[in-house]
């Protein structure tokens, strides 16, 4: 009796200092997903095809996960959905290592820049970081946009965004910064497997 009091007590204690450091971004799914297609459709039919989605190519880079009814467009709902599907999860920041090549070769020195989705509000924070000789970083939301009991661990938010690369020797092809063509959601499965952009002239 004794050794399970005991064990509960230390869960419990685990949780809560879990979730005083780390919270999940407050965000509405039904308002990101009215937002989204007020923003990216361009015919007004209330639906985003895969070419509007070329504006927003962190949706459409994982578009089977939002076209859940594999009628080639992405609805409101659908977007809400996916949310939701994050939102279950009830993580806060997830530990994202990335790498970068660069004609096929480790890029060293290139910076990073996770950009969210305006329609994600203000709760889902960019995140960044600097690639190592190996062409490798892992990519975390600068301290001063997190409150000062959400600072460890470092990571970045589930969301979706714009990915923008830039270097500071090497002026690298504007699609892949200022006119990025580059987009990823962030979600669970690549906690594991990590994420890899391989740019080419």
């Amino acid at each position: 009796m004794k050794r399970t009091t005991v064990v509960l007590g230390l869960s419990g204690l685990l949780l809560t200092c879990s979730c005083a450091r780390i919270h999940p971004p407050k965000i509405s799914p039904r308002q990101a997903g009215a937002t989204a297609i007020a923003e990216y459709d361009q015919d007004g039919d209330g639906l985003l095809s895969t070419a509007e989605l070329e504006a927003c190519p962190g949706i459409l880079a994982r578009l089977t996960a939002y076209d859940t009814d594999s009628d080639g467009s992405v609805a409101a709902e659908e977007i809400a959905a996916r949310i939701v599907h994050w939102q279950s999860t009830r993580a806060g920041v997830l530990n994202m290592s990335c790498s970068v090549s660069w004609a096929g070769k480790p890029l060293a020195g290139a910076t990073v820049s996770l950009q969210p989705e305006a329609f994600l509000g203000d709760a889902v924070k960019p995140a960044t970081g600097t690639t190592d000789r190996f062409g490798a970083t892992q990519l975390a939301i600068p301290i001063d946009q997190l409150p000062d009991d959400q600072q460890n661990p470092s990571g970045a938010h589930l969301g979706i965004y714009k990915v923008r690369i830039t270097h500071p020797q090497r002026k690298l092809p504007a699609k892949y910064n200022t006119e990025s063509m580059l987009g990823r959601e962030i979600d669970h499965a690549d906690q594991w497997n990590g994420i890899k952009f391989d740019l080419v002239r």
